[in-house]
């Protein structure tokens, strides 16, 4: 039981760095950006922030991402309520819904 949860405690603190990167990425994105494309974006940031040379736990990110202790909290919108209607729709175009896209299991960071 002692070597499974080293083991835990390991991996969970490399995916909730990497995370953290993903979330950063995630929240503004390069227009037209794919979820791909943002992908490779967190594990350069994790990489440089890190000095790592790649994610090899993109299996298990994936499968922990959508659990409610991973998942991004809303940003508290300190403009208040008066944030005029064309604002609104530009949020809304940064964040467009990715369709889901088939991520390798390790990816290495460029040179």
């Amino acid at each position: 039981m002692d070597q499974m949860t080293s083991k835990w405690t390991d991996l969970n603190g490399k995916i909730s760095k990497f995370n953290a990167c993903f979330i950063q990425k995630n929240r503004n994105p390069q227009s037209g950006a794919s979820e791909a494309t943002i992908m490779q974006q967190a594990i350069e940031e994790y990489c440089r922030l890190y000095k790592m040379k790649g994610f090899p736990h993109v299996a298990a990110w994936e499968v922990a991402r959508n659990h409610p202790k991973w998942v991004p909290v809303e940003l508290v919108d300190m403009r208040g309520p008066t944030t005029p209607k064309n604002e609104e729709v530009r949020k809304d175009q940064r964040h467009p819904i990715r369709g889901t896209t088939r991520l390798p299991h390790r990816i290495t960071c460029p040179k």
